[in-house]
């Protein structure tokens, strides 16, 4: 069942208002500012594959006219802890109706060390291309785990950035292969996000999500 990606963000903005009394929050605080905690609502098929990648927070072009680090920037403060509430999709079932199957808790300081590594790694990519004047040529496949995604289309406002560079809005954004193998490793076998699995390259990731479109 397809549907276009304003009424998929609609639906999940009921979805908090039903459930948390709280409305979309596009401001740099997380949802419950007092915990401090970010609510993120997303779903996955029954090949425990995600259905889409999981937005985090806008992009502002212009803090990056100098280096940022990832525990000072607006990304680890809205979302260094998620409240994950994940439904399960079905053809033909609008997503309103989806059963909620899981409710977790994700902390970035409790994560398995070697994906907070490459998140970071990927954050640095991403606010390094920013900084040097090229904001215009950044790309999701620059990363691995977090990747700068889109907002809007190719007709969107382009948006000042450093060095005199304009770019198309962008948000960081965790991809859809690390949101599925979050789903297939940790979510649905309901295990901890400190456990190690199993040493996971982008390439494996990225082999396991073309699969699932086959």
């Amino acid at each position: 069942y397809e549907m276009s990606a304003s009424l998929v963000g609609s639906e999940m903005c009921i979805r908090d208002r039903c459930y948390f009394g709280i409305p979309r929050n596009p401001s740099i605080e997380p949802d419950f500012p007092e915990a401090p905690l970010e609510l993120k609502t997303f779903g996955y098929w029954e090949t425990k594959r995600a259905d889409q990648r999981l937005a985090l927070s806008a992009i502002d072009y212009m803090d990056y006219q100098k280096k940022v680090s990832f525990e000072e920037s607006h990304l680890y403060e809205k979302c260094h802890n998620m409240l994950f509430v994940i439904y399960l999709l079905q053809t033909g079932q609008l997503r309103i109706e989806s059963e909620i199957k899981y409710i977790r808790l994700y902390e970035f300081e409790k994560i398995v060390a070697s994906d907070m590594e490459q998140i970071k790694r990927d954050y640095y990519i991403i606010a390094k291309k920013i900084m040097e004047g090229k904001a215009s040529e950044l790309s999701e496949g620059d990363t691995e785990f977090l990747g700068a995604a889109r907002r809007g289309d190719k007709n969107s406002k382009m948006q000042d950035a450093p060095k005199g560079d304009k770019a198309l809005p962008r948000r960081f954004a965790f991809k859809q292969s690390y949101m599925s193998y979050l789903v297939r490793e940790y979510i649905v076998p309901e295990k901890d996000f400190s456990q190690t699995i199993y040493p996971v390259s982008y390439t494996h990731l990225r082999a396991h999500e073309t699969s699932a479109h086959l």
